[in-house]
């Protein structure tokens, strides 16, 4: 049995590649699957779906049972690893002009940012802030460049900054 951290909601698992192992969840925070037919000392795969991402370093109370139901004991923690890679870039922000109307296509990011904020630069011969210029598009006839900065959960910003049009 695994039981997550508050406010984690399972929603599926399995065990290894046997394919007769069932998982139940009850309630939403754990996730118990067996029998598994694993003699004492032997080792199992387990996955577990989840609704939402946790915290990096979240621990996962970890219960087993020599009979494959209550009562379970305690055998540790499992920790998730998965979300502990730093968000990075993966696709820089394009921009393309038509006439004086300016479009940006938004970067790419290895992780969904909490919070995304688009700002335009006018570039005569340095860049400055365009006051109020904050959606996908812009008119503009002076060269501009779009400068996106990226927030996720963690407080992580990362930046990406166009080319000149």
């Amino acid at each position: 049995m695994l039981v997550g951290p508050a406010g984690t909601v399972f929603v599926g698992g399995s065990v290894g590649t046997e394919a007769t192992v069932q998982c139940a969840i009850a309630p939403p925070s754990q996730i118990a699957c067996g029998p598994t037919g694993v003699a004492v000392g032997g080792r199992l795969g387990f996955t577990a779906f989840l609704a939402s991402t946790v915290s990096c370093g979240s621990p996962f109370q970890f219960w087993v049972s020599g009979t494959g139901g209550a009562p379970y004991s305690r055998v540790g923690d499992a920790v998730f690893a998965g979300s502990c890679v730093a968000p990075r870039l993966v696709r820089a922000v394009v921009v393309r002009r038509h006439g004086a109307v300016v479009t940006l296509v938004p970067p790419v990011w290895s992780a969904t940012p909490a919070r995304v904020v688009y700002q335009w630069q006018r570039c005569t011969p340095g860049c400055r802030v365009i006051p109020h210029a904050t959606s996908a598009r812009v008119n503009a006839r002076a060269r501009v460049r779009a400068v996106v900065v990226a927030t996720f959960a963690d407080g992580k910003q990362l930046r990406s900054v166009s080319r000149t049009v």
